[in-house]
C-alpha cells in the first residue's frame, strides 16, 4: 500500500482529471475508503459487505470493457504489419481479457491471458474448479444469484490494485501453468501497452528472472518512461510505440 501511495504522488499532479486515473487506481481508492468500514460488533459481516461492493465495482467495469462483445472486434482495425510483428514471438502474454490477438493471428496457442479472459468463469462460479470444491456452499450461493446471459461479468477477469493473487494461494492448475510459462521467459522481453503504474507483480517476476537479459519497452508518454526505473531493474531499451505503429502501416 505504501509503495502504491508513493507511486500516486509521482503519477498524478494536483490538476489531474478523473479521466487520467488508471483503472487499477479506482480499486486502490476503494480499498482506502472502505478500509475503515465496520458494522458495529460484526467484523465478519463488515468483510462480507466489502467483498460484495468490490465485486459489483469489478462487474460494472468488466461489462463496460466487454461492450456487448464489440471489444473482440478491435482486431479488424489492426495495421497490416501487426501479424508479421506478432509472429516473431514464441509466446505472447496479455493482461487483457479480449480475443483480438487470437483473432488477428488465427491462432490461440501462442496467446496466454495472465489476468483471465471473458470466456472462462471465475473459480467461484466454475463448478469444476478446485476453489469451488473447497468452498462449495459459498460458491453455490453466488451462482444462484447470477444474472442470465451475463457470464462475462462472472469471468476470471481479475481487477485489483494489488499484485497479490485474487484468491491468495494459486491452486487452479490453469493459473499455475500460466505463471510457470511466464517465469520461463528467457532472452529479450518486449513490452507494449503495460504502464509502469500497473501490475507490479509482473515487474517483480521479471526482475527475479535471471534468464531475462534485457527488455525493450515501448512507451506512449514520457511520464511512463520516467516511471519505469522505479519498477523494472533490467537493462532497458526505450522505443516510442508510435514509431512501431507507423512501421506497421508501411508493411
Amino acid at each position: 500500500m505504501l509503495m502504491e501511495l508513493e507511486r500516486i504522488t509521482r503519477t498524478y499532479p494536483d490538476n489531474s482529471s478523473i479521466t487520467s486515473v488508471f483503472l487499477e487506481d479506482y480499486f486502490l481508492a476503494f480499498e482506502i475508503f472502505n478500509n475503515g468500514f465496520k458494522v458495529k460488533d460484526r467484523e465478519e459481516q463488515s468483510e462480507s459487505y466489502r467483498k460484495i461492493l468490490f465485486a459489483l465495482l469489478s462487474q460494472m467495469l468488466v461489462d463496460g470493457i466487454y461492450n456487448d462483445g464489440d471489444i473482440n472486434d478491435v482486431y479488424k482495425n489492426f495495421y497490416m504489419g501487426m501479424n508479421t510483428y506478432l509472429s516473431r514471438f514464441s509466446n505472447i502474454f496479455t493482461t487483457n481479457y479480449d480475443y483480438n490477438l487470437e483473432n488477428a493471428l488465427g491462432n490461440t496457442d501462442k496467446v496466454c491471458h495472465l489476468h483471465g479472459e471473458f470466456r472462462k468463469l471465475a473459480p467461484e462460479y466454475d463448478v469444476t474448479s478446485l476453489y469451488y470444491k473447497a468452498h462449495k456452499a459459498a460458491c453455490d450461493a453466488l451462482i444462484s444469484k447470477k444474472v442470465p446471459n451475463m457470464d462475462h461479468i462472472y469471468s476470471d477477469a481479475i481487477m485489483s490494485w494489488s499484485w497479490l493473487d485474487k484468491y491468495g494461494e494459486i491452486i487452479e492448475p490453469d493459473t499455475k501453468s500460466k505463471e510457470e510459462l511466464f517465469k520461463s521467459i528467457s532472452g529479450q522481453l518486449e513490452k507494449i501497452g503495460l504502464a509502469p503504474a500497473n501490475d507490479e507483480h509482473l515487474f517483480l517476476l521479471i526482475n527475479n528472472n535471471p534468464k531475462i537479459k534485457s527488455v525493450v519497452y515501448y512507451y506512449l508518454k514520457d511520464e511512463d518512461r520516467a516511471e519505469l526505473p522505479y519498477h523494472l531493474k533490467k537493462p532497458v531499451t526505450y522505443k516510442k510505440v508510435v514509431d512501431l505503429w507507423t512501421s506497421m502501416q508501411k508493411v
